[in-house]
Order: C-alpha cells, then structure tokens, then sequence
C-alpha cells in the first residue's frame, strides 16, 4: 500500500495554487494539451463533482501534515484533485462567466511534470540589481556573478524554492562584513522526558571591510523550507537585510525517520532551530520585514508582486 491511495491513484496534469480559499489554474503541465483542453492560467475553479472547492479542501486537511496552515493549503495543492476517478467535472470561472467541463483523469506514474521556466541562476534587473536564484545558484556560478555586480546597487536573493547549493557559505566574503552566530540549535536532554539543551550555535562571516555595501533584499514564501530557512537565517545577520514575502514553512531541522507497521513510516525535527535570542523559527518559519500577500489576479496576469515589492525598494 503506498500513501497516495488515501486519495486516490489518478491525478489531473494542470498545476493550482490555493489562494483565499480559491483554486485557481496556475500552469498547464505536457498533458493539458491532450486531456485537459478548455482551461486556461488564471481560471478559478469552483467545484469537483458538485463538491465545493472549499468543502473538498476541510475534507482532506486532517490527512495533509504541515507546520502550519499556510503550508498545508500548499502541500494540499498537489492532490486537491487525487481521485480513484477516470473524469472529474469542473467547475469554473473565467471574466466573470461560469463554466462546466469533463476532464480525464490519469494515473499518478503517467502524468507529466509541469516544466520548469528556463530562467538563468542570475541576472541583473535595471541594469544596477542583482537576482539570484538559490534554487539554481551553484558553486561555478559565483565567480561571473561577482564580475556582474561591479557598480551595482542592490542584491535579491530569491529563496522561494529549495537551495541547490550552500549559498551562504558561498557569499561569505562578500556579503558578510563580520563575524556573527545566526542559529542556536537544541536536542533533548539525554533520556530526560521533556528537557533539552542548546546543542550548538552556528556563525558566519568574518572580519572583512571590503563587503558589499549595497542593500540586500532575501524572497521568501510557504515554499522557504529547510535548508532554504536556515541559510535565510544566516542573511538575516547583514545589517541593513530586509526579508520579504509570506512566512516561510516553519519546517528547518533535520529529519529523525520512525518506522510504523505495514511498511508506512513518519518523520519529525529531532532538533530545535532557534535564533540567536531564541526565538522560534520551527511552526511560524520566518517572519517577514514586509508582508506581501497573494492575489489571485496576479496567477492569471503572470505577476511576481513579490519580486516587483522588491525591486521597487531598491529604486
């Protein structure tokens, strides 16, 4: 028995993002050119089967295990239309006018993946800000990135995807302009029920006055996880550093496996990751300086309002 056949072992080929209680078609994978003709980017999906979206979201969050509710709405994304179904029927709205349409369903090991976006580790915006991407910045990339920065006046970093590669440690002599601890992490106290201890902390950065000097800007949302948190945490120590976004996952830690009759298996953080004051990053995730919320319209018109808050602040 494997964990998808709690919902299903079919699966529709489009990709959704949840927004406002909302299900709104945000890229149509391989298949939807075959299967799933008739929706388009931007429509809001209304109802599966007479069920409405709303009602089919309560029904399976007790099954969805998340940090918070931000990040179940995102994990539930992904099997919101799992069915043991061959068709659904849609309901939905495009300009204001509501449609119904039938759409195959495929088995789970069929379906296509949505493409990835060819867009480069780097670039620079407006001619004077510089973008990484940390889930495709790697090690060979730092050397050009830095030639490309010279005069430049800002830097967004973008971790709304997972890091590829160590970019904190990367960016150590040139962002960090001194030495600080970033995270303090905890482990419970030997056989004693309840009661840990700071385990460790961990610093970054060294004595260096040659770092850049100009504003820092770090992209984060529900989809900042792990890895992506912890180096987040680490950026945070550049004075001057403002985090933009939605929380992140709340999910940084490593992954303690416990097996469980018939094969199944579960997973917990078997260590706490603080701030350096001790503050929780595990659950709420990282807080942003400035709060950018979604807006559906933005799916439709292809709009990064994240991205472009950001940029706006470094004019």
């Amino acid at each position: 028995m494997r964990a998808y056949s709690v919902f299903g072992t079919n699966n529709v080929g489009f990709k959704i993002d949840i927004v406002n209680g909302k299900a709104i078609v945000a890229a149509l994978g391989a298949d939807s050119l075959e299967c799933e003709k008739g929706l388009l980017v931007g429509d809001i999906i209304s109802e599966v089967n007479g069920v409405p979206i709303i009602k089919r979201i309560e029904s399976r969050r007790p099954f969805i295990p998340a940090s918070n509710e931000k990040v179940a709405l995102k994990y539930m994304e992904q099997n919101l239309f799992q069915t043991n179904e061959d068709q659904l029927e849609i309901k939905f709205t495009r300009d204001g006018i509501e449609r119904v349409i039938n759409i195959p369903t495929l088995k789970l090991t069929s379906i296509r993946p949505v493409p990835e976006k060819n867009t480069p580790p780097f670039k620079i915006l407006n001619n004077r800000i510089g973008y990484v991407q940390a889930g495709k910045f790697k090690e060979k990339d730092i050397e050009p990135f830095l030639k490309s920065m010279e005069d430049k006046q800002g830097l967004i970093l973008d971790y709304r995807q997972y890091p590829v590669d160590y970019l904190h440690e990367l960016f150590s002599n040139y962002l960090f302009r001194e030495k600080r601890t970033f995270v303090k992490l905890t482990k419970n106290k030997g056989l004693s029920r309840g009661e840990f201890i700071i385990n460790d902390s961990v610093a970054i950065g060294n004595h260096n006055p040659d770092y850049f000097k100009g504003k820092v800007i770090i992209l984060i949302d529900e989809g900042t996880q792990s890895a992506a948190e912890f180096q987040v945490m680490a950026f945070q120590t550049i004075p001057g550093a403002k985090v933009i976004g939605r929380n992140s996952a709340g999910a940084d830690g490593n992954i303690s496996w416990v097996p469980l009759p018939f094969g199944f298996n579960t997973a917990f953080s078997g260590i706490g990751v603080y701030y350096p004051d001790l503050r929780e990053t595990q659950g709420p995730g990282i807080v942003p300086d400035l709060y950018v919320e979604q807006v559906s319209e933005d799916i439709k018109n292809n709009y990064d309002r994240i991205l472009q808050t950001a940029i706006d602040l470094l004019k």
